[in-house]
């Protein structure tokens, strides 16, 4: 499935620039907006005391002899002047000698400096001429040529910022594209590898970083293309020598029944045939050899058995009632239960995945291993669950004898017996061990409380 375009390491690194870029731009543009005011406003008062130098020099000598005639003409023509919202001049009494433009029903105060925080300008003139008091001209100038100023520099600004940031995000996809393009076709590349096809190699161009990373991969891929190679070859030897194997385990263990069989069967006929002439001594070898072929016969049964295990599979999604199982194993044993004076107690199983008859198998063994091994006192057997971590622990615990430390491994391996007392022939918990292990799980011994009995657990895939 193709990466959401948002969460692509392109995208990123170009949002991550391009904000970047546009903080950038906003502290230049806003930086540079305050440099410009400060200019202006300088400016503006620049521009104040140029106007004002004009009108006292403009006024001075008409207010001196009271012209008003020409002062008003001269208050005309000078509220003509770029910026001039009103003015208005009074004599040295205070009387209004002329006035022209918007002038406030009432004269505001002066400001004390130019700003653009308002729309006029109220200043106040005092003219003198040589030290003399000669009138007072109040006047407003207008401040729309700063704010004129500042929207002309901000537009200019975001313009220029805009195309930056376009030019930028254009030179940043390419190179984006450029590069990620180099990495998907490594990504695609790696997911063919895993699905299989162990020989895609990737082409190679340049000599920066990705074309370095492309050598390694194809050199990889190539290595692991041998590995595997190699692997299959190997797997399909030791699949063919199992199978070879199993089939000579089957046919020896077939084939030797008969000799066994025969052995058995002409010992038994010649004790019957010289009861009366053999002496005591006799009978004996004849017995070791009756009870030596009888244990051969039944070791050739439990190879059949252990190889037969490998032969039958494992559904890989069955679920099983693991107590349901426990009951027809324990339900299969009934006269070996009933001879030994077991007590068999079945507490409540929970559901796993697994082959039903594999692991009634399982615990057949468990049960029929417990009551063979058993102490002075008649078996007492309990089977017994819990969950852990997404699987199922699976308990058969006795009140036995018990193995020693050092045997709780030996006694999983094939044939491997402790000589306790019984027939058995160690095939039992070599055979548990197996089908657990097919069932993708483990088997192990945990002693009994007061070296009392011991406890065999294994683990099956807990059924959701």
């Amino acid at each position: 499935m193709k990466r959401l375009v948002h969460r692509s390491l392109r995208f990123r690194l170009i949002a991550a620039c391009v904000l970047i870029e546009m903080l950038m731009l906003s502290l230049i543009v806003g930086n540079s907006m305050r440099l410009v005011q400060h200019h202006l406003l300088a400016q503006a008062q620049g521009r104040v005391a140029n106007m004002e130098e004009t009108f006292s020099v403009a006024l001075a000598a008409p207010l001196a002899a009271r012209d008003h005639a020409v002062l008003r003409s001269l208050i005309q023509r000078l509220s003509g002047l770029d910026g001039v919202v009103y003015l208005t001049l009074e004599d040295a009494e205070g009387v209004t000698v002329g006035q022209e433009g918007t002038v406030p029903p009432r004269i505001p105060d002066p400001d004390a400096t130019f700003s653009d925080a308002t729309t006029v300008h109220h200043g106040r003139l005092d003219i003198d001429l040589y030290g003399q008091p000669l009138g007072r001209l109040h006047y407003g100038l207008s401040t729309d040529f700063l704010s004129a100023a500042k929207r002309e520099v901000l537009l200019q600004g975001i313009a220029i910022a805009t195309l930056e940031i376009f030019f930028s995000t254009f030179a940043l996809i390419t190179v984006g594209l450029l590069l990620t393009a180099r990495l998907e076709t490594l990504t695609d590349a790696s997911l063919r590898v895993a699905a299989g096809d162990l020989r895609t190699l990737v082409e190679v161009r340049g000599n920066d970083e990705v074309a370095a990373l492309g050598h390694a991969f194809n050199t990889m891929a190539e290595a692991i293309g041998d590995k595997v190679e190699q692997l299959e070859v190997t797997g399909a030897t030791l699949r063919a020598s199992n199978a070879e194997l199993q089939r000579l385990a089957e046919v020896a263990a077939h084939h030797l029944q008969e000799p066994v069989r025969g052995l058995v069967t002409y010992a038994q006929l010649l004790e019957r045939h010289a009861a009366g002439t053999l002496d005591d001594e006799s009978r004996d070898y004849l017995d070791v050899i009756v009870a030596g072929a009888k244990r051969t016969r039944g070791l050739l049964l439990d190879l059949q058995s252990y190889v037969a295990i490998d032969m039958s599979p494992v559904p890989a999604d069955s679920v099983v009632d693991l107590g349901h199982c426990a009951r027809d194993a324990c339900a299969a044993l009934a006269d070996k239960v009933e001879a030994s004076q077991a007590t068999v107690t079945i507490e409540d199983l929970p559901r796993a995945h697994g082959d039903a008859d594999q692991i009634t198998t399982v615990l057949r063994l468990l049960l029929e291993n417990a009551m063979d091994h058993r102490g002075d006192q008649p078996p007492v057997i309990r089977v017994h669950a819990t969950p852990d971590s997404g699987r199922v622990v699976v308990g058969v615990s006795d009140n036995g004898p018990g193995v020693p430390r050092e045997f709780r491994e030996r006694v999983f391996e094939l044939f491997e017996t402790l000589g306790t007392r019984g027939e058995g022939t160690g095939f039992g918990l070599a055979a548990v061990r197996k089908i657990v292990r097919r069932h993708h799980g483990n088997v192990w011994i945990t002693p009994g409380s007061n070296n009392s009995g011991l406890t065999v657990n294994f683990t099956l895939p807990k059924a959701t």
